[in-house]
């Protein structure tokens, strides 16, 4: 997905709101949202506007929402793996378990999967530190940033960011930020 300036990220996971389910939107990192610098529209791979900025937390932590509206847009509750078309249906989150094997789907580099390697990490990025993040052994780059971070039907994560040496990826829980917009995957 890409803002009218050009910028990419990576779409996280589709969610509704609890309280209303037919409020549909996408969950996805916070730095792809908060500094779109003022742009608010959202456009899909083909280019098609799907929806605004609905909301954004970064530093500190890593989450964005961002409101479907588009009607002819579809909304899919399962994650699309990038390279090879597969499809995997999110039907809950938990949090990522230590030496777990989960995987990451980006719109640059396709999906990746490895293995956590530390839970309740410090990000130091540019714009100040992330915390309570946990960190992959597997690959990522830029673009990749709100991608899903999955273990079978369950939603653990959003990619939030990468070491630039080495396949070291670091990555948002979920649970806090669904908490924080009273939203659910589905």
């Amino acid at each position: 997905m890409r803002i009218g300036n050009g910028s990419s990220c990576s779409v996280g996971f589709n969610v509704q709101k609890k309280s209303d389910p037919t409020q549909k939107y996408v969950i996805t990192a916070g730095h792809c949202t908060v500094l779109a610098a003022g742009e608010a529209k959202w456009y899909n791979g083909a280019n098609v506007y799907f929806g605004y900025d609905a909301g954004g937390r970064y530093p500190v932590t890593d989450y964005g929402l961002i409101r479907h509206d588009n009607p002819v847009v579809d909304k899919p509750g399962n994650v699309y793996w990038h390279g090879s078309g597969q499809v995997t249906d999110i039907t809950h989150s938990r949090d990522p378990g230590f030496g777990e094997y989960v995987c990451q789907s980006g719109w640059v580099l396709g999906t990746y999967c490895g293995t956590v390697y530390e839970l309740d990490v410090t990000a130091h990025y540019r714009e100040g530190d992330v915390y309570g993040l946990f960190r992959t052994d597997h690959c990522a780059t830029d673009g990749d940033s709100g991608g899903p971070i999955f273990h079978g039907g369950a939603a653990l994560g959003i990619h939030s960011g990468h070491h630039s040496s080495g396949c070291i990826a670091y990555h948002q829980r979920v649970n806090p930020a669904l908490a924080w917009y009273g939203v659910e995957v589905y």
